[in-house]
């Protein structure tokens, strides 16, 4: 309905590319864990809403703060020998253009 907000308003993407280490999406129970939900509460301030795989791994986290969950993510995604690979992405869930928090050196546009 006009004007009724959603509650998770952001699209968090967790981008591991060719390159990284990942070669499956099963850490997405781990990032649900590492997020506060494990549960999938669409309650809670951040949920894991599925994945992509193709050449690279997506894992989609809906939430009503991108920097926050990014945050709670980035312990595992350090001790999993992943954080300097991956790129972290976000934009409203309505949106086009995304917003790249991580790295903070990188460079263009991202795409999925």
């Amino acid at each position: 309905m006009p004007g009724q907000s959603t509650p998770h308003p952001f699209i968090l993407v967790l981008h591991f590319p060719p390159e990284s280490p990942l070669s499956s999406a099963d850490i997405e129970d781990d990032i649900a864990e590492a997020i506060g939900n494990s549960r999938d509460d669409e309650n809670a301030d951040h949920i894991v809403d599925g994945n992509e795989i193709g050449d690279a791994i997506d894992i989609f986290v809906l939430t009503r703060n991108p920097t926050v969950a990014l945050e709670l993510c980035k312990p595992l995604l350090r001790e999993a020998g992943l954080l300097d690979t991956m790129i972290a992405a976000t934009r409203k869930v309505d949106g086009e253009r995304f917003e790249v928090l991580h790295p903070s050196t990188y460079q263009g546009e991202f795409h999925l």
